[in-house]
């Protein structure tokens, strides 16, 4: 008989959790591509640095489109909290690089 071992995942992320949302995932992407075919690519990145209220504006832009019925966004047809959770994301990423020299390409995990 074969013995199974056991494994003890306490501590390790569970990315299991988070399987039912790729297709939002995918429509993140998305957002993220029509910003950068309707600006240029990795275009945030600098305007996060240099006016990271620009970003605090647009999260609260959707995120009011939303709350008042706007499932997708009018510019890009895609939904409207993808918009809500780049912008999230874009200003994550602007906190956790401020003292690091990271890029999209090149950040640490």
């Amino acid at each position: 008989m074969k013995k199974i071992g056991l494994k003890n995942p306490k501590g390790k992320l569970r990315w299991h959790l988070v399987f039912p949302f790729i297709p939002d995932f995918i429509d993140i992407v998305k957002v993220m591509e029509h910003g950068a075919d309707k600006y240029a690519e990795d275009n945030w990145m600098e305007n996060v640095t240099e006016r990271p209220m620009y970003y605090r504006d647009a999260t609260l832009r959707h995120l009011t489109s939303y709350i008042i019925g706007e499932k997708k966004d009018n510019d890009s047809g895609l939904p409207t909290l993808a918009h809500v959770i780049c912008s999230l994301l874009i200003m994550m990423w602007r906190d956790r690089s401020k003292n690091e020299k990271t890029t999209r390409r090149t950040c640490s995990m």
